[in-house]
């Protein structure tokens, strides 16, 4: 997979990009079969593949052969298409491969996740606070077509930049923690004096407004927006940096199916 130097900074300044056409039927029917593999229930479904050689060497001690090819397999695909290349262009620094998922959503007319950050500690009012590099940037390939209300993204361009210096003020105790997983209470906490002068000092108040502004769908009666929807097809990837505030739709034409890969930069 080439990425460019203006796809680099369109996922630098908005946090997201779609690129379609990556992974072939052959690939797209392997992952699938590896995930029905699981007696799958509920709603959502995820199947982490083992990548490490500590859980490999689990695997191969209880003769779970098939697992380790599959991780090999899986691998390989990252390796063929060079996301750790890419990974390091656009986040200017080594990176390691951290973990591998799959995926699947069965068809719902229920969202699959509201809209929230993934790196805010699942809203927990006690935590114990990480740096913000410490986040994962993912590859998020659709084994499936997505679009609106069809288990696509939606994600509001430039959110990772505030959620990121935000973390920046807990982690150097210039802002007192509160929880930001959703939506509405990052609005709430960006509407706080104290939070708008401590964060000014990384980042102009107007990328604040233009966010607060890009929300305000928050206060509506659905509490949703199909503005900032990201199509992409089955095979396509959708690359984006887990900061920024996010919504998976659901599902509501088909099960959806995805491939995971996050990377993290090397402390």
């Amino acid at each position: 997979m080439e990425i460019d130097n203006k796809l680099i900074e369109k996922i630098k300044n908005e946090g997201r990009a779609v690129i379609n056409n990556i992974i072939e039927k052959e690939k797209l029917d392997f992952c699938k079969k590896v995930i029905n593999k699981k007696t799958l229930q509920g709603k959502a479904n995820s199947t982490v593949i083992p990548i490490s050689k500590v859980s490999l060497t689990l695997k191969l001690l209880k003769f779970q052969f098939n697992q380790i090819l599959d991780s090999i397999k899986l691998k390989q695909i990252s390796q063929n298409l060079n996301l750790l290349e890419c990974s390091e262009k656009i986040l200017e620094k080594k990176t390691i491969l951290d973990s591998i998922d799959l995926y699947k959503s069965n068809k719902s007319e229920e969202q699959i996740l509201p809209w929230h950050c993934d790196q805010s500690y699942s809203g927990k009012t006690i935590v114990k606070n990480t740096h913000p590099d410490e986040g994962y940037l993912k590859f998020f390939f659709y084994l499936t077509d997505v679009d609106s209300n069809n288990g696509c993204l939606g994600y509001i361009p430039k959110s990772h930049k505030i959620t990121y210096y935000l973390k920046i003020c807990f982690y150097n105790n210039e802002l007192k923690y509160e929880p930001f997983w959703s939506l509405s209470d990052m609005r709430e906490l960006l509407c706080k004096k104290n939070v708008r002068n401590e964060l000014k000092k990384y980042l102009k108040l107007d990328v604040i407004d233009e966010f607060i502004e890009n929300s305000n769908f928050a206060n509506s009666g659905n509490k949703d927006t199909l503005n900032y929807d990201l199509k992409v097809s089955a095979g396509g990837v959708l690359i984006f940096n887990e900061l920024g505030y996010h919504r998976a739709a659901c599902p509501s034409k088909n099960d959806r199916y995805a491939l995971r890969y996050f990377y993290r930069k090397i402390s």
